[in-house]
């Protein structure tokens, strides 16, 4: 369809620091491998409040927010993302079939609800970068939404959902395929600075950015706590699959959650499912790995990787939370040095999460008005300038007029 979407020969490494610049003025397009499922009919939103870790049953029309469906033990089927509308929840997941068929199962003959595989109707876009506002006003399809929330998109043509899936502003479009799919995409193909992004742009940058691919850090091996997706569960909702092993978990998260998801810098190129060691033995790791490692501890396991232009390895993996954070130093049993770091995206405590919402919900908060100054203010300062031999100021406030007032007497 589109010139940046068209798949290609060429073998060369992406940059990160050119991705990184491109974030940081203009903005990726990129189209994720996503589908749509819709859940419509009034008892939609508790379907999937019931099914997911996230509070949906409560949240108003237009909203957006991240939630994990769950197995019964709490490992993840999938981290998706809910866009509520007046009358239907469109779920934006990368197992659209799959994600059909069990909500389906658990839907009820008194149920008011349906549940479809609905990805043939919906192209799913992400826009990511400070440019992302100026690309989608330039391709006239009005604003980005605020925090949190989705807008309709001009004519019809679908949503602009807040949140790109990445550290940094954008939105995710969900476009109705065919023509409206193809118009949007020209227009912002043709926009200043809007750059198409190859799968494997994206992939340097999930692991850059922390945020975990469907089938590596998203699978029934981990619970949502320890791929650090706080942020897509609610503590205080009710009963939903998975949340028994949720709650035993958040009990004591620094006992309990044995492995979290961190950033890795290698020393070399290592595979996916590369296993991790630390110095020392009697960890807590399994007696067979420390006796075929030399004594040292089974530290955790490599499930994403990615090479850059600039001759970097870079990764995303699990580390025993009694072995490291952030800084500790490990090695795989070849011996290629690896470097925990922490990622952007994580989130790894109820705390954290709600010093985050707190800041979004300021940056959302309209200044306030200022009031202007009053006739009686205006005159008491004219007749001061008057009296001193000085120019009248202007004052964009009754504040400001009376604080120049008080400095004068």
């Amino acid at each position: 369809m589109l010139s940046i979407f068209l798949a290609t020969n060429a073998v060369a490494l992406p940059s990160s620091a050119a991705l990184l610049k491109v974030l940081a003025s203009g903005a990726l397009l990129s189209r994720p491998p996503r589908g749509v499922v819709s859940l419509s009919g009034p008892d939609a939103r508790r379907l999937l409040h019931q099914q997911s870790s996230n509070a949906i049953e409560g949240t108003a029309a237009n909203t957006v927010l991240d939630t994990a469906v769950l197995n019964g033990q709490g490992r993840i089927r999938d981290l998706v993302t809910a866009a509520v509308l007046p009358d239907e929840l469109l779920v934006v997941t990368g197992v659209a079939a799959d994600l059909a068929k069990v909500f389906d199962l658990y839907i009820f003959p008194a149920d008011d609800v349906a549940a479809a595989d609905a990805s043939a109707d919906w192209s799913v876009l992400a826009l990511a970068g400070a440019g992302a506002g100026a690309a989608m006003e330039g391709a006239a399809l009005g604003s980005p939404p605020a925090a949190g929330q989705l807008a309709e998109l001009p004519g019809g043509a679908g949503y602009a959902l807040d949140g790109c899936g990445l550290d940094a502003p954008g939105c995710t479009l969900l476009v109705r395929s065919g023509a409206d799919a193809d118009r949007v995409c020209g227009a912002l193909e043709a926009q200043p600075g809007v750059v198409g992004a190859s799968a494997a742009d994206d992939a340097l940058l999930s692991v850059l950015h922390g945020r975990p691919t469907l089938g590596a850090e998203l699978s029934t091996d981990f619970n949502p706590l320890e791929a650090a997706l706080w942020r897509a569960v609610s503590f205080t909702k009710g009963c939903y699959i998975g949340q028994e092993t949720i709650a035993r978990l958040q009990q004591d998260p620094e006992v309990r959650v044995k492995q979290q998801l961190f950033g890795l810098k290698l020393g070399g190129p290592v595979e996916t499912g590369t296993k991790l060691y630390a110095e020392g033995g009697g960890g807590g790791g399994d007696a067979e790995e420390e006796a075929a490692s030399g004594g040292q501890r089974l530290a955790g396991v490599v499930t994403s990787v990615a090479e850059t232009a600039e001759g970097e390895v870079v990764a995303l993996g699990f580390v025993r939370t009694r072995v490291g954070a952030a800084g500790a130093k490990l090695a795989t049993a070849d011996g290629v040095a690896v470097e925990v770091v922490d990622v952007p995206l994580a989130t790894r405590s109820e705390e954290e999460c709600a010093d985050a919402r707190r800041a979004a919900a300021a940056a959302e908060e309209p200044a306030a008005e200022l009031e202007p100054p009053t006739a009686k203010q205006l005159k008491m300062a004219g007749n001061l300038a008057k009296m001193m031999g000085e120019e009248l100021p202007e004052f964009s406030s009754a504040e400001a007029c009376q604080a120049w007032i008080a400095s004068k007497l």
